[in-house]
């Protein structure tokens, strides 16, 4: 089976390659055919190898150039927190940033968490997902699915309370490109409970 086989079910991949002189991210979405459609590209001129040759090592200012640190203190704490129960000041790893980190570690918290319902069933039916203002007060999930996604619009309904307090927004689901009866939905029936 070959590398590009595993991900053939619609999953996105993103490839980094860092160089000496730029770094680039190719994120993809690998279809079926084996085909994919490319979701962004992007490249950054970091010179991370300068003054490499001289001395066989990496130095601080070029790293410092390629990396941030306080967006690598995000991410991690983001990875870290994005499962469990939201993250607060309490938490020592927040306490360490600043208050403009803490509110973003919030927010991709909340996004990666919908993103997880979105793909809850682990079949696909999702194909495509908008999170936009639509005034001051409220926001639209916009939801485009190839087939009928209860049970990832009842794990999004689950994490809405969250999402809407991290965000300062009401968000409305609106069904797009789908034919139905009632395209905008607020009320789901409750999630499923284990036991």
């Amino acid at each position: 089976m070959s590398g590009i086989e595993k991900f053939s079910d619609g999953r996105v991949v993103a490839f980094m390659d860092i160089g000496t002189n730029s770094m680039r991210l190719l994120m993809v979405r690998v279809k079926s055919n084996h085909s994919y459609a490319t979701l962004t590209q992007q490249k950054e001129m970091v010179r991370l190898g300068e003054g490499e040759f001289v001395d066989h090592y990496l130095q601080p200012e070029a790293m410092d150039r390629a990396v941030d640190q306080s967006e690598i203190a995000m991410m991690a704490t983001t990875g870290l927190f994005h499962r469990r129960a939201m993250p607060t000041k309490k938490h020592p790893e927040m306490k360490e940033l600043n208050k403009q980190a803490r509110q973003a570690v919030k927010t991709m918290c909340v996004l990666v968490r919908l993103g997880e319902e979105l793909d809850r069933s682990h079949t696909g039916v999702v194909e495509h997902a908008k999170l936009r203002a639509a005034n001051r007060t409220h926001a639209i999930l916009e939801i485009r699915a190839v087939q009928d996604c209860q049970l990832e619009l009842w794990g999004v309904q689950d994490r809405l309370k969250a999402a809407e307090k991290i965000l300062g927004r009401e968000i409305q689901i609106k069904m797009v490109g789908q034919k139905t009866k009632n395209k905008t939905t607020k009320s789901l029936p409750a999630p499923p409970v284990a036991g």
